[in-house]
């Protein structure tokens, strides 16, 4: 015969079984009522949880399961987790979502999450992803108003629709159109107690002497720092859509970086490394504003397309931290500046034109081409070349030169299959080195003028 149960407020309903096939709807309605939270997993966390109408798995949890098998009226659905019998822990193996529709807070906890197909959450509930070792997208859309993910690697990388996102995890990489970094609390009732997330933080490991550190990549249209991101490994901050412009310091239509994220307020110090912008993009990098760098950071727009421009409002400091700057055309508006400290400048393009200027003290200036196959102008401003003038380095018609304080110029790209060529007179007061298509057995360098280094060292390699 049929039986039901009901779950007050507040309390929680945890079922261990490999199979829902034996509940069913009875005529007063669904066979588990409540208002708690639900909580549901395998036996003995070895056969795998679907969720979702074209979800697989061993235990198969269908949207219509979660209206008929089980009332629509919980909180909370807590599927998967952690539990101790006798001593020994049981977790949740795998779980796997497609195609799934849920109409209240929802926790996924397993070794493994997979991501197979969509998952929308009504409007204001909190999806909440712990993977103890990998939550991973292959397919479909994440739609969710707030998403927490925690534990080990999280990659939710598709055309997902996420509105706010908190994360502790060692490395976290969430695509969505528009993000908000926030705050989020995850709900009561799961294996794992409710927590307050603020921000996103990568986590590191350690094994014996070797430290590993976790990397943010953070893709979206639009984003919002509410609150920050943290971490040791490398950040990544980029537009979702290669198409779209990428403004930082400035506004603009596209993705917009404002100066108030950098300087720690929002992009905290301790970074190995921070990326802004898509190698692929297609759009426009537009930089402009005070903006005060921490930690070792490029500026990149496309590699095959695209372009970047520094406007005149343009202030960057980097603490002695390297800077680089990528795009398949650079230019800079006069009155830009760009100082480095005792950190390297690299400037990767294949067209420029600087009109602002560029300074060290004593660190390196390394300019290349952004594709192998480009020709480099070293002395004349050819429109088909990477052209590198003497007013880039010399004081021309009364006219500060743009490059100052450098140590040394490396220019060219040791991989290169392009050419450079020299002509003219240049005055180029910083250690030369020239090394153009080094490790290739094509590209070289023809010398046909003078460079004048004021008694610095000059040295060609190709």
């Amino acid at each position: 015969g049929g039986g039901t149960m009901e779950i007050a407020q507040g309390a929680a309903l945890n079922l261990y079984t490999n199979s829902i096939a034996n509940l069913s709807a009875v005529p007063s309605g669904p066979a588990v009522k409540g208002h708690g939270t639900l909580g549901i997993g395998t036996f003995d966390g070895t056969k795998s949880i679907g969720v979702g109408d074209n979800a697989t798995g061993d235990l198969l949890l269908t949207n219509n399961a979660f209206n008929t098998v089980f009332g629509p009226n919980f909180e909370h659905y807590s599927i998967g987790g952690t539990r101790s019998v006798s001593g020994s822990t049981i977790t949740q193996g795998t779980i796997n979502v497609n195609h799934s529709s849920l109409t209240q807070n929802t926790t996924l906890q397993a070794n493994n999450i997979n991501f197979a197909g969509d998952m929308t959450l009504s409007s204001g509930k909190i999806l909440t992803v712990n993977a103890g070792v990998k939550a991973e997208q292959t397919a479909g859309k994440i739609k969710t108003d707030n998403l927490a993910a925690l534990g080990k690697e999280i990659k939710l990388d598709k055309n997902n629709e996420i509105g706010t996102l908190a994360a502790d995890a060692f490395s976290i990489n969430v695509k969505s159109d528009a993000l908000t970094i926030g705050t989020i609390t995850t709900p009561a009732g799961a294996p794992v107690a409710s927590r307050t997330i603020t921000g996103v933080k990568a986590g590191s490991v350690t094994s014996g002497s070797t430290t590993t550190n976790g990397n943010i990549k953070l893709a979206a249209d639009s984003m919002t720092f509410t609150d920050g991101v943290e971490g040791k490994g490398t950040l990544e901050l980029e537009q979702a859509t290669a198409g779209t412009n990428l403004n930082v310091g400035k506004t603009g239509t596209g993705l917009t970086l404002p100066t108030s994220v950098f300087g720690g307020n929002k992009i905290k110090d301790g970074f190995e490394h921070v990326y802004l912008g898509r190698e692929d993009a297609t759009g426009t990098t537009n930089v402009g504003g005070s903006l005060n760098f921490l930690d070792p950071t490029t500026i990149r727009s496309g590699k095959t397309a695209g372009s970047m421009n520094l406007d005149g409002t343009t202030n960057i400091t980097t603490n002695g931290n390297n800077l680089d700057l990528e795009s398949k055309n650079l230019t800079t508006d006069p009155g830009s500046q760009v100082n480095t400290g005792t950190g390297d400048l690299t400037l990767k393009t294949d067209k420029m034109d600087l009109k602002g200027r560029m300074g060290s003290s004593g660190g390196k200036l390394n300019v290349l081409p952004i594709s192998s196959n480009q020709d480099i102008s070293l002395g004349s401003n050819d429109p088909t070349k990477l052209s590198l003038i003497d007013e880039y380095f010399n004081t021309v018609n009364g006219n500060n030169p743009v490059f100052w304080g450098y140590g040394s110029v490396n220019i060219g790209d040791r991989g290169g299959t392009g050419r450079l060529w020299q002509s003219g007179s240049m005055n180029i007061p910083f250690t030369v080195n020239i090394q153009q298509a080094i490790n290739t057995s094509t590209g070289g360098v023809d010398l046909r003028g003078t460079i004048n280094t004021h008694g610095r060292d000059y040295t060609v390699d190709s």
